[in-house]
């Protein structure tokens, strides 16, 4: 599956044999501009998407703004550890207003193809708990009565080790490698002077992703990996081995993910495990 940020992305993704979207970045639609999108335009690009890949599932997630994202045109408290703050999901709950004008583009533009909302930066159940009331009021008042799927991303480390937790009220879930190795390793993904300690391929890693794997195994609920790990050709394999079903890689990196996983699945080594 492909990761995108941009409508225009939506064309190479499927040039490239994309299956479906795993991850719409939907922070450009509220960046570099004065005041935030309206539930009119967000529907339309949304729809847009939804259209362009159906019958495929198009994952996309809520506003993940917080950390090295901020918004210009919302007061945001100044932290020292903007990483460890009011990011993703926490935000959001915090700005109703804007979670709400998202989720009733989202479930009116539902009915054009296969949707995943996909939750921010999420810590404990209660959060998606309250995502979900939200968005049952939005269909309530918008008589929205299509299907749908609600996933997490799994990024914050405690969520490994309560993923039991989650699983009465989530479809998939999606492992943001990137903010989970800068978070299992204290180690600021954009901060060159700790670049040493950043290492996404290490066993911690994997053996933390297996964990997630294993503890899903008996479920419905399928695994994503949607950092940039599962863009590493070589990663293909161990990633596999360990219960990963979906990888969503930048549009360019399809094709070469693509063959390896059929090599890897094709090989008398792998089919023997």
């Amino acid at each position: 599956m492909a990761n995108i940020g941009f409508p225009q992305e939506i064309e190479i993704a499927k040039k490239k044999g994309a299956d479906g979207v795993g991850l719409f970045r939907t922070e450009f639609l509220f960046l570099n501009r004065e005041h935030p999108p309206s539930e009119e335009e967000q529907f339309l690009i949304y729809k847009k998407v939804l259209e362009a890949f159906y019958p495929d599932m198009v994952i996309i997630r809520l506003l993940d703004i917080g950390g090295d994202k901020q918004i210009p045109y919302i007061e945001m408290p100044r932290e020292e550890n903007p990483f460890l703050g009011v990011r993703g999901i926490r935000f959001l709950l915090k700005h109703k207003d804007i979670l709400i004008t998202q989720l009733r583009a989202l479930l009116r533009a539902s009915r054009y193809g296969n949707l995943g909302i996909l939750i921010p930066m999420v810590t404990k159940p209660e959060e998606v708990i309250s995502v979900k009331k939200i968005i049952e009021k939005v269909r309530e008042e918008i008589e929205e009565k299509s299907n749908f799927k609600i996933g997490i991303m799994v990024e914050v480390p405690a969520v490994i080790f309560s993923i039991e937790e989650f699983v009465p009220y989530i479809d998939f879930v999606s492992i943001g490698t990137n903010d989970l190795t800068q978070y299992m390793f204290a180690a600021d993904r954009n901060n060159i002077e700790v670049s040493e300690y950043y290492d996404d391929e290490s066993n911690v890693i994997l053996t933390t992703i297996k964990l997630v794997a294993d503890k899903l195994s008996k479920t419905s609920i399928p695994i994503a990996v949607c950092g940039e790990l599962a863009g590493k050709p070589h990663m293909v394999e161990p990633l596999l081995k360990i219960g990963v079903k979906e990888f969503s890689v930048t549009p360019s990196k399809i094709p070469k993910i693509k063959k390896q996983i059929y090599n890897v699945i094709s090989s008398k080594a792998y089919s023997k495990t």
